[in-house]
């Protein structure tokens, strides 16, 4: 960890010291492990690559917001980024930036303020000119003061275990019961051993009785919704992640605190629906740039994605079919080989001479046979 102007930043610095450095920007209320993947690929490939927490995000300091310091602005978290490169001897390097979602704001920023030393940019699920902002957070942006004040509503009798258990495990249970009914209409040896019980009991055989009668209560025992999901292991991850989730939000809100500001504040600084000048700024220049994105995604439509490319003058948009916002995540494996592609890459590559290297097209899929 390094201590900063503002408090701890936790980081994790990784691969060759003389190779290009890699510095990435997670999202809103994630981590630096957001990258964790994509730093061990690179890694591999003798990359140097920065991850670290945004003030108010993972294990770094979440200060308290001062609106009239615009904190948790972009400026507040380009000052975060120059410090740690400072401290460990970096900020003279050349860089390739990788954002998602939020932090991708903050990246095309840093390339605004850095655009000699800047030679490359993935942008993820990238947010920046989305269309329609909420009345509540119009509402915010009147009154900022709310921001200060909303630490004081959030108690621990909010947060239930059993709604993060109920959330994660809802469709799981539901699909499990519907096979369980579909088994039980088509054949299922249970039934079978039913029959036999009824037609035993009219024959009078009772040792056959009595060796069924084990059977199928052997066989309804096993079959018990809470016994098979206990036993099964999707059951188990559900588990762990609900557990998770909850002792995360539940360690943030009352442990380190603050929470509510670092969110708050993010959404109403950080220009995720105005940040049209600084990404057309940085896309007059020839850097390339890859945006990455995913076909179903809830936060951003493809129509915002498609805008946004249209501000790089040196731009190549892959749209992953059947992926949300959270693409970096359910296509890692893809997008792993294309940042590593990507990064391979000359800096003064044109895009639209080289895409078709890319190991998937335009929608995601392999072209590798």
């Amino acid at each position: 960890v390094f201590f900063g102007k503002y408090g701890i930043i936790n980081y994790d610095l990784k691969g060759n010291k003389k190779g290009t450095l890699v510095i990435t920007f997670h999202g809103l209320n994630g981590t630096n492990l957001t990258f964790l993947d994509i730093q061990k690929t690179l890694v591999k490939y003798k990359f140097q690559v920065l991850n670290f927490d945004l003030y108010g995000h993972g294990l770094s300091a979440c200060p308290k917001y001062n609106h009239r310091k615009k904190t948790y602005g972009i400026n507040f978290f380009l000052t975060q980024t120059e410090e740690l490169l400072t401290h460990l001897k970096l900020l003279h390097k050349d860089f390739y930036l990788i954002g998602f979602s939020m932090g991708c704001v903050i990246a095309i920023s840093f390339a605004k303020k850095y655009i000699n030393q800047v030679k490359k940019i993935i942008l993820i699920s990238p947010v920046g000119i989305l269309e329609k902002k909420p009345f509540a957070l119009k509402v915010l942006k009147l009154f900022p003061c709310l921001i200060n004040i909303s630490s004081f509503f959030m108690l621990p009798c909010f947060i239930s275990k059993k709604n993060f258990k109920r959330d994660s495990k809802g469709d799981f249970r539901k699909g499990s019961h519907r096979r369980a009914s579909k088994r039980g209409n088509k054949g299922d040896p249970k039934n079978d051993r039913k029959r036999d019980l009824k037609s035993g009991n009219k024959s009078g055989n009772k040792s056959g009785n009595k060796s069924d009668s084990r059977n199928a209560s052997k066989g309804a025992f096993e079959d018990a919704p809470g016994k098979s999901l206990k036993e099964d292991p999707q059951d188990d991850s559900d588990n762990d992640t609900s557990d998770y989730l909850y002792n995360r939000i539940m360690w943030q809100a009352f442990v380190k605190k603050n929470i509510t500001h670092s969110i708050l504040g993010c959404i109403n600084n950080l220009k995720m629906w105005s940040a049209h000048d600084i990404f057309k700024e940085v896309g007059l220049n020839h850097i390339p740039v890859l945006i990455l994105c995913g076909e179903k995604d809830n936060i951003c439509s493809v129509h915002v994605f498609k805008n946004t490319s249209k501000f790089f003058i040196n731009c190549h948009m892959i749209i992953f079919r059947n992926a949300s916002h959270l693409v970096l995540v359910e296509k890692s494996k893809e997008i792993n080989s294309c940042v590593v592609t990507f990064f391979h890459f000359p800096n003064n590559a044109d895009l639209r001479t080289v895409h078709h290297m890319f190991p998937v097209d335009t929608l995601g899929n392999s072209v590798l046979y």
